[in-house]
């Protein structure tokens, strides 16, 4: 079963992060809005992030997509009708 946690963000936000017991120390996290949190996350629990999922294009579910995407070379998956501040984004 999937591990499915929130990650505070902003003063009023969350963004999820995704674990799988068959990956025990791969991540997805999902409308990081901030990097910071994600990356003090990861990191705590010694994790690798391999994906980021992008439900909509608002300031605070992509503004941290651009530097966890480039510092952890994960894939960027999200809507293919909305702007993502990354290249090579995934879109379904």
């Amino acid at each position: 079963m999937l591990e499915v946690s929130p990650v505070r963000a902003f003063s009023d936000n969350y963004i999820w992060l995704i674990r799988s017991p068959a990956d025990s120390r791969g991540a997805v996290v999902v409308d990081p809005g901030d990097a910071r949190p994600v990356n003090a996350a990861l990191d705590q629990h010694g994790l690798m992030l391999h994906a980021i999922l992008v439900t909509h294009h608002h300031p605070d579910h992509v503004g941290g997509v651009a530097e966890l995407a480039a510092a952890h070379r994960a894939r960027v998956f999200g809507p293919a009708r909305e702007s993502m501040p990354c290249d090579g984004r995934e879109t379904r």
